[in-house]
């Protein structure tokens, strides 16, 4: 359900916006802006600028622009909902979502199923101290899962015997079907799908539990599954949604490194290490879980199980190389060794191991050759032809080439053969940018004025800017009533936006009244231009008529070059402008 507007507007108010933004980038202040690195894609100068007093960020390299609402949903891919949520609970406010329907009251917003879902993780964690936990605790020490990593990371158990209460959670039956904590069996029964697991909760990055991982307790019985997740529901799609990334994320951006692993028990061995880790739902790693992780980090290295299965596993994340824009890297352990494992028999193995991370081009290719024979021409050929392949998905040609030399040197074919005949991949990007015209200063200026201040509407009108953009932003600002800024600009086309965010983001070190000068000047020079030339086409009173109206305007014209301080002839000057303006858009609508 929606919020109230009003409550937007206050959470927006309550939010610093520096503040927000300084916990992922470090920033100084440059005159009224701060600036710094862009945590939206790779860059070693800052051109991530954000204005505290309009709550606003842009970035001249990548263009991504927003207020804090934004900055949260695109760091930490929430939707809006979300992270409205959020900043209202950091900024300390209550804000309450508006009913549509008796339906939506009921209890099937999204707020009622995170509640519930918190319930279930909470009665989870109750039953795992529990005695009826004992078995459950035993395990989880064996695999090294101390106390207090099962508090840091809210591992419960679900018993066989019995499920939560519905009414203890707070939930309807309707509500548990859709959040995936009950199933409907074949006897038309609701039942706990985790039932005799230890439960891992599964959050959203911004900490609320959205499912459920469960891993049940050896030995296990024939036909039935080691783990089983919650399935698909409208909070929670395992194509979209990484284990940990809720308390891994901050280490990703800042190491600018994200680790992936296979299994939730490998995660949890890792953080004992003080390496942040995520894995996968139960699903394999996919383009969107990428898409995901390179918000945060522009590397992602895989750590899967040392054995044949794992190393399979790795070689298919291998090849989504290319296909986002990540440095992907393939991270090995020797001996069938899973993470867990190695954490307790040899934890600097697993730190040597991460250190070593083979880039996933070039692991590809050292899995092809080692699977090729080599030792017949027939063979070589073969490899070399499955290894081209690979190469193509390498977009920077030094990097193709040196694969294509390693590639020659294993097969013994040479260089030139092999490169006339790889397949090109993903056209290289053109270096060449489509060019940004300079900001027109004096016009920007009085945007930017009239951005902070709306008492400014009466002097700083829409008739006074010529190019679409500029006019377009002014009559947005000068009709915006008492809506946010950010909300008004949402609602503009992207040229007026990506226009006001520039401003937002340049220090225009020029006064209001300087730039309505220049720009009354310079627009009623352009006006009085167009009525001389059509001087010519009146009759002689008319003409004369008009010539000592046009000579009067003119005089005035000369006084404001004369005097800039002379407010009297620049008001004059902007009745003339606005004027005339509105008599050609009535003349071309008519």
């Amino acid at each position: 359900m929606p919020f109230d507007d009003a409550d937007i507007r206050r959470v927006r108010e309550a939010t610093d916006l520096v503040a927000v933004v300084s916990e992922v980038v470090a920033l100084r202040r440059v005159g009224r802006r701060w600036v710094g690195l862009c945590p939206f894609h790779d860059e070693r100068t800052p051109s991530f600028s954000v204005d505290a007093e309009l709550g606003l960020y842009y970035c001249f390299g990548c263009h991504a622009k927003g207020d804090a609402i934004t900055f949260v949903r695109e760091l930490q891919g929430l939707d809006f909902h979300s992270a409205v949520e959020l900043l209202a609970a950091r900024a300390g406010i209550r804000i309450e979502e508006r009913a549509a329907s008796n339906q939506q009251r009921e209890g099937s917003s999204r707020r009622t199923q995170l509640e519930v879902l918190e319930a279930q993780a909470r009665w989870y964690r109750v039953q795992l101290l529990a005695e009826g936990g004992a078995a459950a605790r035993r395990y989880l020490a064996d695999r090294g899962i101390d106390p207090e990593q099962v508090e840091r990371f809210g591992v419960g158990w679900a018993p066989s015997s019995r499920a939560a209460p519905l009414a203890e959670l707070g939930a309807t039956a309707e509500v548990a079907l859709a959040v995936g904590i009950r199933v409907r069996t074949s006897a038309d029964s609701l039942v706990d799908p985790m039932a005799g697991r230890i439960v891992f909760p599964i959050r959203d990055v911004a900490g609320h539990p959205i499912a459920f991982g469960g891993r049940a307790l050896p030995p296990v019985a024939q036909g039935v599954p080691k783990y089983r997740n919650t399935q698909d529901t409208p909070l929670y799609h395992k194509r979209r949604t990484l284990y940990n990334l809720d308390r891994a994320r901050a280490t990703f951006l800042r190491e600018r490194a994200a680790v992936v692993c296979e299994g939730y028990t490998d995660v949890i061995a890792l953080d004992a290490l003080g390496i942040a880790a995520v894995a996968t739902c139960g699903t394999a790693l996919t383009e969107d879980h990428l898409q995901i992780l390179r918000r945060f980090a522009p590397r992602v290295v895989v750590l899967f199980d040392g054995d044949e299965a794992g190393l399979r596993a790795a070689e298919a994340v291998a090849q989504l190389a290319g296909a986002v824009d990540v440095d992907l890297e393939i991270a090995t352990l020797p001996d069938g060794l899973d993470p867990a494992d190695a954490v307790r028999s040899d934890p600097q193995l697993v730190r040597s191991s991460l250190a070593d991370a083979t880039p996933a081009v070039r692991f590809r290719l050292e899995r092809l050759l080692a699977r090729a024979d080599l030792a017949t021409v027939e063979g070589r050929s073969r490899a070399a032809h499955e290894g081209l392949a690979v190469v193509a998905a390498v977009k920077d040609p030094l990097v193709r080439s040196q694969y294509l030399a390693l590639l020659a040197d294993r097969t013994g074919f040479a260089v030139q053969q092999l490169a006339s005949l790889a397949p090109r991949g993903a056209k290289e990007a053109s270096p060449v940018l489509a060019s940004t015209p300079p900001l027109d200063r004096p016009a920007a200026a009085a945007l930017a004025a009239l951005l902070r201040s709306p008492e400014v509407a009466d002097v700083v009108v829409p008739a006074l800017f010529r190019d679409p953009s500029y006019r377009g932003l002014a009559e947005a600002l000068v009709a915006r009533g008492d809506r946010d800024v950010a909300d008004v600009l949402a609602n503009t086309p992207e040229d007026v936006q990506e226009l006001s965010y520039r401003i937002v983001g340049t220090d225009l070190d020029i006064p209001l009244d300087e730039a309505l000068v220049v720009l009354v000047l310079r627009e009623a020079d352009v006006e009085l231009r167009r009525w001389a030339s059509r001087l010519t086409g009146l009759d002689p009173t008319e003409r004369e008529e008009a010539l000592r109206a046009w000579s009067a305007v003119s005089r005035t014209l000369h006084r404001l070059r004369a005097d800039p301080r002379d407010l009297e002839a620049a008001g004059e000057l902007l009745d003339f402008v606005v004027e005339a303006r509105t008599q050609r858009a009535e003349e071309t609508t008519a």
